[in-house]
């Protein structure tokens, strides 16, 4: 999983823990992984919704991390 992650480019934007911070010290781009494992864990839709996002982006009017990144849309 950590290969395909960093051969696809993931790792740019996403750390695996929430420990890390984004360019110049400011928030990361994205949520790290288990930053979404927390928040999505117990929730029986998460999946499909994490797929369809990883495969289609998001929309930067529909943050769901808000004041957590500093990225809008993935």
């Amino acid at each position: 999983m950590i290969n395909l992650a960093h051969q696809s480019g993931c790792v740019t934007c996403h750390a695996i823990s929430g420990a890390g911070k984004g360019p110049n010290g400011l928030k990361p781009i994205g949520p790290a992984w288990q930053d979404v494992a927390r928040k999505y864990g117990r929730d029986p839709d998460a999946k499909a919704a994490l797929v369809t996002t990883v495969l289609n982006g998001s929309s930067s009017y529909q943050s769901h991390w808000k004041g957590e990144v500093s990225g809008v849309a993935m």
